[in-house]
């Protein structure tokens, strides 16, 4: 029954309740996220500071991890893919939102003139902050291609790495799976 209280405990008449965490590295950002929630009343979301290369999570403690847009940021990929992983359940699912490569000839020559040009044009005139999109141009740049990241996911021990691109590329969604013990 729905009682308004927020224990979590399940009891023998209902499933256990579930809980999202959001977490990130920059408590403005989670602040941002925190009051959108409360507007929508999303109670069972918790917001939390943290690091994706050290994550304050018990190990196996989530059935799903996911980032997006935020890998490309972090200072060693590597370890937050290995952090991720840790802090899956066994079996449980991880999956990256990120921006990404286009691989067809044309549509790679459109969509790097859009992102040089366009794209800090747009930030400057909407956001009044050009700088923070040439860093998002750059940052996109120095990402790992689909192929390069799906080799790391396995690196870090995802099983059945896999990937689906999204936009031709421009984003792709990489999945893997925590090994089951």
């Amino acid at each position: 029954d729905d009682d308004g209280d927020d224990d979590d405990s399940p009891d023998d008449s209902s499933p256990k309740k579930k809980r999202v965490v959001v977490s990130d590295a920059n408590a403005d950002m989670l602040e941002v996220g925190r009051t959108k929630a409360q507007k929508r009343r999303l109670s069972c979301m918790a917001f939390e500071v943290g690091d994706a290369q050290n994550l304050p999570y018990e190990d196996a403690s989530f059935d799903f991890v996911t980032i997006s847009f935020g890998l490309r940021n972090v200072t060693d990929v590597d370890e937050a893919l290995r952090e991720m992983k840790r802090v899956l359940k066994p079996g449980g699912r991880f999956e990256c939102l990120e921006f990404s490569r286009v691989h067809h000839p044309l549509l790679n020559t459109l969509y790097a003139t859009y992102s040089k040009h366009v794209i800090p044009e747009l930030g400057r005139r909407v956001a009044g902050d050009r700088e923070s999109y040439e860093y998002l141009v750059e940052s996109i740049k120095r990402h790992p291609d689909q192929l390069h990241l799906l080799s790391r996911l396995a690196n870090a021990g995802f099983e059945r790495p896999s990937y689906r691109d999204m936009t031709f590329g421009v984003v792709a969604v990489h999945s893997g799976y925590a090994p089951l013990l």
